[in-house]
């Protein structure tokens, strides 16, 4: 929605409102854009981060594609082997 800076000065509370909602508001002197209305972003305090954290530790473990797997056994030797033979294909 665009308007012009007359309407913005008389209906600035309604249009706070309405960016609120969600509506991106435009005000243009003699028709051209000058500025866009936006909210401001709230700063996360402490708090909140405690409350994220929490809601996360609730949602159970997070499936982390760096969690390992399943233990695999190894034959003596076999690592040395492999770190040998990956160190010759350089």
């Amino acid at each position: 929605m665009q308007v012009n800076m007359h309407q913005a000065k008389t209906d600035l509370s309604r249009l706070v409102a309405l960016v609120e909602a969600g509506e991106e508001v435009t005000i243009a002197r003699n028709g051209h854009p000058v500025v866009r209305l936006s909210l401001v972003r709230k700063e996360r305090t402490q708090q909140d981060a405690i409350r994220e954290l929490d809601a996360r530790i609730a949602s159970g473990p997070s499936r982390s594609p760096f969690t390992p797997g399943p233990k695999v056994p190894l034959k003596k030797g076999q690592l040395l082997a492999d770190l040998a033979r990956d160190r010759e294909d350089r």
